[in-house]
């Protein structure tokens, strides 16, 4: 059988196929959690090799590490069910390199699936989401372009090839025709969370925060349901308040919406540190709410997250730096060296950038502040490999306006200032660094 864009499927079941498509429409709107619909599925249909392929696809898009020994058990189960055709033996080629730490051999298997079949969108989201946890923006952009000229406006999930362009082309910096390419795919699909996302990334690089604020408030029904990327659209609309320095609505937000449980995953924990230390930075008194982040931190690590990927290495640096967590820094410092020691994707990252960077977060939480930004300053030209967007790892770059602010360093602070003001030039948080950086030359 074929799916519904004429991808081969090894099972012939359609009323299998039709709950198929509904988990997939959710997992591309990044709107809801997708697997407990594919386990219902999998309840119902043991031998639909498909489904499976796309509970272990869900779980290897994210950056967790601790959900590894369950993908390795589940994918031999999976090939003894039999008769799998090249296209799903060709995901779980990329499922099991991710689990081996080879990320970017996951994005090669992906590439071969996409090239025989360029409307398998279940594998198009595989490859957008590695690409995005390593940072590369040329990929974002052009495995979409490799497959666009196989699409039209006729076929089913069109719109979410476009909300995906459209977050590659912003990470690319083409801002105007990320901007279109988002906007279309939002109204082609209202609910599409992951395509307003796209368009509140092209605000945010373009300093452009009163739209910003617009184009979450007129459109709130749309993006700020579900348990997907509501959160991360909620931390973005902050970025914008921020600029406007309304501190007690940021709070607000946080404290209703991006407040961490004990259910966070490491994604929406990195948006609730990130968004802490920022305000931290500006001298924003957030009371107790980093506790709830370290404990949290403490939980995944204890379950195998600690120096595991880079990224989220960082933002748990940030919480225990902001805690004064001494022994859980060197902790995490420790398993990130233990990492680097590996020689896979994993651990290239971890000995370049994510050893370094928890060493300048423990350097600025313990007023080093030039041994920080001379550590932050030395990677950040490759600091992209750990991932996140460019809006995510701007915490790095107010970090060392912060570092070098805070140390004295008139000099590294105004030309830091400079740089900032000149891709925001009507940006107020730029201009308040700039403020900063010009009382202590």
């Amino acid at each position: 059988m074929q799916d519904v864009r004429g991808v081969p499927v090894s099972y012939g079941n359609q009323a299998a196929l039709d709950r198929y498509e509904e988990a997939l429409l959710t997992l591309h709107r990044f709107s809801y959690d997708p697997t407990p619909l594919l386990k219902s599925i999998m309840a119902v249909y043991p031998d639909f090799a498909m489904a499976r392929i796309f509970m272990a696809v869900a779980i290897a898009g994210g950056s967790a590490g601790r959900n590894i020994p369950k993908l390795e058990s589940r994918i031999p189960e999976t090939e003894n069910i039999g008769g799998l055709n090249d296209r799903e033996l060709g995901l779980i080629a990329a499922v099991r390199k991710r689990c081996a730490g080879d990320w970017r051999g996951a994005q090669l298997a992906v590439d071969a699936v996409l090239a025989q079949y360029p409307h398998d969108t279940l594998a198009l989201h595989f490859g957008h989401q590695l690409d995005f946890l390593l940072g590369d923006a040329l990929n974002l952009r052009g495995r979409i372009e490799r497959i666009l000229p196989h699409w039209d406006e006729s076929m089913p999930n069109y719109s979410h090839v476009l909300g995906m362009y459209a977050f590659g082309l912003e990470e690319c910096n083409m801002f105007d025709h990320a901007e279109a390419m988002g906007r279309e795919a939002c109204e082609r699909d209202t609910e599409d969370t992951w395509a307003h996302h796209a368009v509140g990334h092209v605000i945010e690089m373009m300093g452009r925060h009163e739209d910003g604020i617009a184009w979450y408030g007129n459109r709130e029904g749309d993006w700020a349901t579900g348990d997907g990327l509501s959160i991360h659209n909620w931390w973005h609309l902050c970025l914008y308040l921020m600029e406007m320095e309304d501190y007690p609505r940021i709070l607000e937000i946080y404290d209703t919406y991006i407040t961490p449980d004990d259910s966070f995953e490491p994604e929406p924990l990195a948006d609730s540190n990130s968004l802490l230390w920022r305000l931290m930075i500006q001298g924003v008194d957030v009371g107790d709410r980093w506790r709830a982040n370290g404990e949290r931190w403490r939980q995944l690590i204890a379950a195998g997250e600690g120096g595991f990927y880079g990224f989220n290495d960082l933002h748990a640096a940030l919480a225990f730096a902001a805690l004064g967590w001494n022994d859980d820094l060197a902790d995490l410092e420790k398993r990130a060296i233990a990492q680097s020691t590996q020689s896979h994707t994993l651990g290239n990252i971890a000995r370049d950038v994510s050893v370094p960077v928890v060493r300048a977060i423990s350097a600025f939480h313990e007023e080093r502040f030039e041994d920080a930004l001379d550590t932050l300053d030395a990677v950040r030209p490759i600091v992209a490999r750990f991932g996140g967007s460019n809006a995510q790892r701007d915490v790095i770059d107010q970090t060392m306006m912060a570092a070098a602010i805070r140390g004295g360093l008139g000099s590294r602070a105004v030309s830091l200032a400079n740089e900032r003001l000149s891709r925001k030039p009507h940006g107020p948080l730029a201009r308040r660094f700039a403020e900063r950086a010009q009382t202590i030359i």
